[in-house]
């Protein structure tokens, strides 16, 4: 069976002032990919490709080093496109979340729909897919779209889902059919 292996990046230092495409990994975030480079070594994945966004390009070239495989990036499986959101603290970025999920074909969240952000992303990893026909993928990415991703292909309920993620967590889908055969394989 071929797996497709899909990886929320690790742990940034958020930096308020800053738009979050533009975080880069803290210690504890570098750390973590030493764990999660052991978590998903027994599916060996080759290769890994990521957004080009640094919390998820630091996080493939970490796993890449300790895993020994090579890497590349793809700018659509970048985040949701929110640049234009100011840094809104816990509450209101759930607030804002909720109605992301639950309005998906509605600009209620930055610059792109939710469904534009699947989209996009969904064209990106079956392109992936499709120039990579052997062996098991890994795609760094981020929580907003890897949450659509599933909801659209394995039928999960994405806010839920999304609320459970962890930094860095992996889920594991098996190919062709998307079923999702380890749901969160967090680290904390």
């Amino acid at each position: 069976m071929r797996y497709l292996i899909l990886i929320r990046h690790s742990q940034p230092a958020i930096e308020p002032e800053m738009a979050g495409r533009k975080w880069h990994l803290s210690a504890e975030g570098r750390a973590r990919c030493r764990q999660l480079a052991e978590q998903i070594s027994s599916y060996q994945p080759s290769p890994i490709v990521c957004s080009t966004e640094p919390k998820a390009s630091e996080t493939a070239a970490l796993l890449s080093a300790q895993l020994g495989i090579s890497y590349s990036t793809n700018h659509d499986l970048r985040e949701h496109e929110r640049d234009t959101v100011p840094y809104l603290g816990q509450e209101k970025w759930e607030r804002a979340i909720t109605e992301f999920f639950t309005r998906p074909d509605e600009l209620v969240l930055g610059n792109e729909t939710a469904t534009q952000a699947l989209q996009r992303f969904d064209r990106a990893v079956q392109k992936i897919l499709h120039q990579h026909t052997e062996g098991n993928i890994a795609i760094v990415a981020h929580g907003t779209v890897i949450t659509l991703f599933l909801a659209q292909h394995a039928s999960i309920e994405p806010l839920p889902f999304w609320h459970a993620l962890t930094l860095p967590a992996f889920f594991v889908v098996s190919l062709p059919d998307y079923v999702l055969i380890n749901a969160i394989k967090a680290l904390e």
